[in-house]
């Protein structure tokens, strides 16, 4: 017997195993708001393989950011959220991201390391947990169990917009792409009259 979840959507243009502290990140930012400048130290807590893993703890170039966790929490807190233009070369070697990641420690806990039978099965499966402390004194953090864009925890319609908006402004004008988007979500629209809208 087979049993399908249900389809999975990758919202952010990184590799899956960032994507939880990606939500976090977000989730963070959107109930805190926290000061960039008031940033002490960002720890993310993950599992063992996480650091076997992803090995670009600097990346140099959009290829090995799309593989750093480091680099995709950095360019969270900077972007509000990642795009396809936060993993260009350019992007990768803003000064603000550097400043980031020296404030950026990835600690395995107890309970996430190799020695615990389930999470050496699905190490990758594992809640993320980003912690914030401030200069100020506050902390902040939140986690993430299964990551946005999952079965279990589905997309919005709004995320699939606005993914969709990402990938299309890369190659057409942003109205033009709000225009092919209001035109697909209509139940009858017809492929001739998406062909005609697609020529540049």
């Amino acid at each position: 017997m087979i049993v399908n979840p249900g389809a999975t959507f990758k919202l952010y243009p990184c590799g899956r195993p960032p994507l939880f502290a990606v939500d976090c990140v977000i989730e963070i930012q959107e109930k805190y708001a926290i000061d960039l400048k008031d940033i002490e130290k960002i720890q993310a807590d993950v599992s063992f393989l996480y650091p076997r893993t992803l090995i670009h703890q600097r990346p140099i170039n959009g290829l090995q950011a799309k593989a750093s966790l480091q680099y995709c929490i950095a360019t969270t807190f900077l972007d509000t959220r990642p795009t396809l233009k936060s993993f260009t070369d350019s992007a990768v070697a803003r000064p603000e991201i550097n400043a980031l990641i020296d404030l950026i420690e990835v600690h395995v806990p107890p309970h996430l390391t190799e020695d615990i039978p389930a999470v050496r099965k699905a190490p990758f499966e594992q809640p993320v947990k980003i912690t914030v402390q401030t200069k100020s004194g506050k902390t902040y953090s939140a986690t993430v169990p299964i990551h946005k864009g999952s079965p279990q925890n589905p997309a919005s319609p709004n995320d699939l917009r606005q993914k969709f908006i990402d990938c299309a402004t890369m190659h057409i004008p942003l109205a033009k792409a709000k225009t092919i988007l209001d035109f697909i979500s209509q139940p009858n629209a017809k492929v001739r009259t998406l062909m005609q809208l697609l020529q540049v």
